[in-house]
């Protein structure tokens, strides 16, 4: 594992990971080690799209609520959390339901997504994963005698996520 130092603190250094150009690569260790921290600082500062995926849509939406919070202000100046709509056509003629939201971090002056939020509990079916290039699965492991459990077959919805995008 890299660790790198920011001027406030040190952190996992994703750099070195990123150069493997693997398809799936974990990341698995101490809690407190700054995993979590690194891949956020990092996926603000690439070009494309991130998709940060969390077991249900609950944690989505708490994970893109404090997305940036550990973060300097000035570092968080340029972005801010907006909601994408996906809409599907119903019966009636001309008419669209809202069929699921999802929170996006964008750049505030370009207008550019950065973090698509989203969840393997929900449908992400009409989600737009246009410019994406890397998916962090946040919080994959759950220890044992914890309050959440694992969805009902998660390893394959992962993977049929993971084709999706």
């Amino acid at each position: 594992m890299g660790i790198f130092m920011f001027e406030y603190g040190w952190h996992y250094n994703p750099n070195p990971m990123m150069t493997y150009h693997a398809d799936m690569t974990w990341i698995i260790g101490g809690r407190g080690t700054g995993k979590t921290y690194g891949m956020k600082d990092k996926t603000v500062s690439m070009p494309n799209v991130t998709v940060w995926l969390n077991r249900t849509d609950t944690d989505s939406v708490k994970a893109a609520n404090t997305y940036l919070s550990k973060f300097p202000a000035e570092y968080r100046e340029p972005f801010e959390l907006t909601w994408k709509t996906v809409k599907e056509d119903t019966l009636r003629e001309g008419k669209q339901k809202t069929k699921y939201a999802y929170p996006v971090l964008i750049n505030k002056y370009t207008q550019e997504p950065k973090v698509l939020f989203t969840a393997l509990s929900v449908q992400n079916k009409g989600v737009d994963f246009a410019n994406v290039d890397r998916l962090i699965f946040d919080e994959f492991l759950i220890k044992k005698k914890a309050k959440v459990n694992y969805l009902l077959d998660e390893i394959t919805v992962f993977l049929d996520f993971l084709k999706t995008v």
